[in-house]
């Protein structure tokens, strides 16, 4: 079968989980024998056959404007392929994408792993008027399950998928620690980054390796943090691979506030490495972490408390090493390739 993949943002597939995710559900499914095409927003215009996939990426950000810029184009290489399948990866592009296929009339597979938070109110219209209309909608978490259906669509239509892990965070082998605490993200309160700064301050005698991926609003906690001794800080574009730096730290610290994708990928990685993750009850960490079993939860309402579990944690290595080897097993569980047979068995529904 001839499955395209349409979702945004392919030039950030090494730095952003849903687009990594997007890539990783077609490398899964091109694996499988399908003949997969991909179609994306990238920093310039490219046609190519690369690991037997086939990219169109025309140039732009991934915003709303930038495809209807390239709507003619996209429509005129759909029309010619002929897939069977549009399989739309993420947020509010299906809404585009279900209204040119009012002009291509193909099946349309979606899965969708981000919060509905950061939609609009005429996008959140618009969104639920064409899930309304598709057969079924994979989603990435169960929370994502009931928001979808606090909002009228039927249980039944909605199927649970866990995406997006890479095989090479299963396989990894452990590395020797050189840092006890890790964080990667933004420097933003979104991502608990002024939580990670005040928790450096406080742990002064344990190393913190932090690596940044864009700077934001906690730019003077950055500030401070820089000039603290027990800290080391990597920026984009780093040069040292991110699963590296995951085996080579005792504990994971993403404090995350609020995160779109659900469960956040980099939860996800660092549990498939071994790692004690040490995140908070943000909605959908609970799928994949039992508090004090695979990884720690907490509301970081008392970070002195939090300073305690750590320190427990890191002078009690064999504590720490079967909690990670807890956490391998429970994301080795629940991200099998059976996840993915899921969808690949809906396409042969799609063409008959």
């Amino acid at each position: 079968m001839k499955i395209c993949f349409l979702f945004s943002n392919f030039h950030l597939v090494d730095v952003t989980a849903e687009p990594k995710m997007g890539l990783t559900l077609a490398e899964k499914v091109s694996k499988n024998g399908h003949q997969v095409y991909i179609v994306s927003n990238y920093i310039t215009n490219k046609i190519e056959e690369k690991n037997k996939i086939h990219f169109f990426l025309f140039k732009g950000l991934g915003d709303l404007k930038t495809y209807l810029i390239n709507t003619p184009k996209i429509i005129r290489y759909l029309a010619k392929l002929e897939p069977d399948a549009i399989h739309v990866h993420g947020g509010i592009i299906i809404v585009y994408a279900w209204f040119i296929n009012l002009f291509l009339k193909t099946s349309l597979v979606f899965t969708f792993c981000q919060s509905l938070d950061t939609f609009g109110r005429l996008q959140k219209k618009l969104f639920f008027f064409c899930l309304s209309r598709l057969e079924m909608i994979f989603v990435t978490s169960l929370y994502l399950k009931k928001q979808l259906a606090a909002n009228g669509l039927p249980e039944s239509r909605i199927k649970i998928v866990r995406l997006g892990l890479e095989n090479k965070f299963l396989t990894a082998k452990r590395l020797r620690t050189n840092t006890d605490i890790f964080f990667f993200g933004d420097s933003n309160r979104e991502r608990g980054f002024d939580i990670v700064c005040a928790m450096a301050k406080r742990m002064r005698d344990y190393s913190f390796t932090i690596l940044l991926r864009w700077e934001k609003d906690c730019l003077n906690e950055l500030n401070e943090f820089n000039k603290l001794p027990n800290v080391f800080v990597y920026h984009l574009s780093y040069k040292k691979p991110l699963i590296d730096l995951i085996r080579e730290a005792k504990i994971i610290f993403l404090p995350f506030r609020w995160m779109g994708v659900r469960p956040p990928l980099s939860i996800v990685e660092s549990m498939a490495c071994a790692k004690c993750v040490f995140t908070s009850t943000m909605e959908g960490n609970e799928e994949v972490i039992k508090n004090n079993v695979n990884g720690i939860l907490s509301d970081f309402k008392d970070l002195d408390q939090v300073a305690r579990q750590i320190t427990y944690l890191i002078n009690n290595r064999t504590v720490l090493q079967r909690m990670g080897e807890r956490a391998k097993k429970t994301i080795k569980t629940m991200y099998s390739d059976d996840e993915y047979n899921k969808i690949i068995d809906y396409y042969a529904l799609c063409k008959s």
